[in-house]
């Protein structure tokens, strides 16, 4: 278990290994950005079986809690208040690019407005950062939440509640540019605070116990994410008892990090418990056990013996009961739990009894137009049914968990991006690397983890199709001094500027008669 949760008591007075860049460096950079936004205002090969066991982490991978942009206090007028209204349109319409030009505009008025030392402006410095996070500009985010957290620790304290969004919007883009070494150092923190501001059995810590149970993941640090996991667990049950309906969402919570972590007996005991409770609070046939009855069976999956696998299908079978007779069921729920009973097939193998499962949803969501919308978000496009991950570190020795001689240093990034086509039954093919930087690096362990990906298959007119032009991403991270010679010479002939031939000699003037 990480530091902070051992020993609650630790100081914080002296700034983590990386903490955020000195203030005037910050704020320095801070009026270089001011100035350019108002000059501008005046993006290996392995034959692993398809249906063989998965790794551990192959599970699909939780959503993190993002960072939330902070809306300014009333009182705020003109300008600022509609410049910060246009950054909340943009942000919550997706529209990431032009929100982060909107958010600039936004902490040059708050400084304007309230000066640079004032809450107002860290918030307006984190929902800026939140944009360019979400744009994929983890450099300039990173700089802008650690400005946040230097104006929060000047005008109030380095214990203060109003660190915990910025610290959860930090560790989120460390864990997105590929560092969760550094993401863990500040999900930490915020713990910390949290502890600190509202008790060490507060509830609002569970998002980011997560967060750092996944940073742990990403390092392949099983044992430690599990460790987290049970305490987040163990904060609801001390707060609710294990037999109330209030356990519910921690069960459920449990249960899918223990199948991200493979642990799939472990995973079957929760979810018999969540059922148990449901029955005892609500009865045997209440939709609230749709849920755990589908998680019960995604456990069996990869069961081999017959005997055991039917009790995944006797799960599937009970949920779609319950949903096609309970009174207030409705078609779309009845079609979710057909999908479901279609991935576990695909999941298994068995393309035909996968195929009739979504073809009945198919049907069932196209009986009534009003229903057309449900069937193309379901349908339209391939869906992840089980991830892959590929490693997160080139060389295992120098992931900082497991040598500490490599915690809180600076890492290379590197990049591969593979296009790969989904095919009918949901697997992929004609996997081809279209980016590669250091070239070459990381390529196998790439296309072998995108081999390893389960779609739910694309359907059209009831029937799935084939969709190629899929993109898989992968960000890592590796030491320069330690790539191998013929990447270390491939990425220096790439940096050498390209040889035009011999320039043209001048012709020698003629001497004047």
């Amino acid at each position: 278990m990480t530091p902070s949760m051992k020993d609650d008591c630790r100081s914080h007075t002296s700034p983590p290994p990386g903490a955020a860049t000195a203030l005037p460096t910050l704020l320095a950079a801070l009026a270089a950005m001011i100035v350019a936004v108002l000059a501008m205002a005046a993006p290996a090969a392995g034959d692993d079986d398809a249906d063989a066991m998965p790794e551990a982490g192959d599970a699909e991978s939780l959503p993190i809690t993002a960072a939330e942009p902070e809306d300014e206090p009333p009182g705020l007028h003109g300008e600022l208040d509609r410049a910060f209204q246009t950054y909340r349109r943009l942000y919550d319409s997706g529209r990431y690019a032009s929100a982060t030009e909107a958010g600039k505009r936004v902490v040059v008025l708050s400084i304007e407005v309230n000066g640079r030392d004032d809450l107002q402006t860290a918030r307006a410095l984190t929902n800026l950062a939140i944009a360019q996070q979400q744009n994929g500009e983890y450099e300039a985010a990173v700089q802008n939440y650690e400005a946040a957290v230097d104006i929060v620790e000047r005008v109030e304290s380095r214990l203060s509640k109003h660190l915990i969004n910025p610290l959860r919007g930090l560790g989120n883009t460390y864990l997105d540019a590929g560092r969760p070494d550094e993401a863990i150092r500040v999900y930490d923190r915020a713990v910390h605070l949290t502890h600190v501001n509202s008790g060490p059995q507060n509830l609002d810590q569970v998002d980011l116990l997560d967060a750092l149970a996944e940073s742990f993941v990403r390092l392949q640090d099983l044992e430690e994410a599990s460790e987290i996991q049970d305490l987040s667990y163990q904060l609801y049950a001390r707060r609710f008892g294990e037999d109330s309906a209030e356990i519910l969402p921690a069960l459920q919570r449990r249960a899918r990090w223990l199948h991200r972590l493979g642990l799939f007996g472990r995973e079957r005991d929760v979810w018999y418990q969540a059922i148990d409770v449901v029955e005892a609070e609500y009865g045997e046939d209440d939709l609230r056990l749709i849920e755990p009855l589908n998680g019960l069976a995604r456990t069996y999956v990869y069961d081999i013996q017959r005997t055991v696998s039917n009790r995944g299908e006797w799960a599937l079978r009970r949920a779609l009961e319950i949903a096609e007779n309970h009174p207030e069921s409705t078609p779309s729920l009845v079609a979710d739990s057909l999908i479901d009973t279609g991935n576990y097939h695909t999941l298994r193998g068995e393309a035909q009894k996968a195929r009739r499962a979504y073809r009945r949803a198919w049907e069932l969501l196209s009986e009534n137009e009003s229903l057309a919308a449900i069937r193309e978000r379901r349908f339209d496009r391939p869906v992840l049914i089980r991830p892959a991950r590929p490693p997160g570190y080139v060389d295992e020795e120098t992931n900082p968990v497991v040598n500490p001689v490599y915690r809180g240093r600076e890492f290379d990034q590197g990049v591969v991006v593979a296009d790969f086509t989904v095919n009918a039954r949901g697997r992929t093919e004609d996997i081809d690397v279209v980016e590669s930087e250091p070239p070459g690096l990381m390529d196998s362990e790439v296309k072998r983890a995108v081999r390893r990906l389960v779609y739910r298959p694309r359907y059209v007119d009831g029937q799935p199709v084939s969709t190629p032009g899929q993109t898989f991403r992968h960000r890592y991270s590796f030491i320069a001094e330690r790539l191998p010679d013929e990447i270390a010479a491939a990425m220096e002939e790439r940096e050498q500027p390209p040889d035009t031939g011999p320039a043209a000699e001048t012709p020698a003037e003629e001497p004047a008669d």
